[in-house]
């Protein structure tokens, strides 16, 4: 499903393998080993060689709807998890995506997925996937309005001049958005560990 938030195409889908999805987390990432690299909350790094995540099976799934949102934006853009500057066939270490967990008082502050480095390529989308969530008790990912606020406090009722947007999902569920569009993640009150996947997707040369 796509919904416009800000004026920007959101795809909203759940996947059908969430068992296997979480069972890949495990296998492939020491949970307990993550690291709080650039971020409010553990993660794999995309820099550490000792605890990257790669998996086939997660990259597939995520790559299926990507497709599946560029078709029905009916748009000719081929994309790639992988980051562009390597150029090794069928290379899995350079696949753009990593494990994030968060424990009580972790959070993550307002950013887009853009480059920091220059000669870079920005990514068009991101996406982040809810493998081990409550949506009851476990922290927030909110859209974040990228244009100035409005004076006229009626206009803050419309969705279009709200501040933030708390998006509603559940264990299981894949958001794929622009990776211009800012957001964060709330603080994490619950002491059940929040985990999930995210990662960016280029154009590919």
């Amino acid at each position: 499903m796509i919904s416009y938030i800000y004026g920007f195409p959101i795809y909203i889908t759940k996947v059908s393998n969430k068992e296997i999805i979480y069972k890949e987390i495990k296998d492939n990432v020491k949970l307990d080993y993550l690291s709080p690299w650039k971020a409010n909350c553990l993660t794999s790094s995309t820099k550490d060689k000792s605890n990257v995540f790669r998996s086939k099976i997660v990259k597939d799934e995520i790559t299926k709807h990507v497709k599946n949102l560029i078709s029905k934006l009916n748009v000719d853009i081929d994309l790639g998890i992988k980051l562009p500057e390597c150029t090794t066939i069928d290379c899995t270490y350079c696949d753009d995506m990593w494990v994030n967990m968060y424990k009580k008082g972790h959070c993550q502050e307002t950013h887009m997925h853009t480059s920091n480095h220059e000669g870079e390529a920005d990514p068009l989308f991101s996406f982040a996937y809810f493998a081990k969530y409550n949506p009851v008790k476990d922290a927030k990912f909110i859209f974040v309005n990228p244009t100035p606020p409005t004076p006229c406090k009626k206009l803050e009722k419309l969705s279009c001049y709200k501040r933030e947007i708390i998006m509603d999902v559940e264990e299981g569920d894949l958001i794929i958005f622009p990776s211009i569009l800012p957001h964060r993640v709330s603080t994490h009150t619950n002491t059940e560990p929040r985990v999930t996947i995210s990662g960016n997707f280029y154009k590919k040369a």
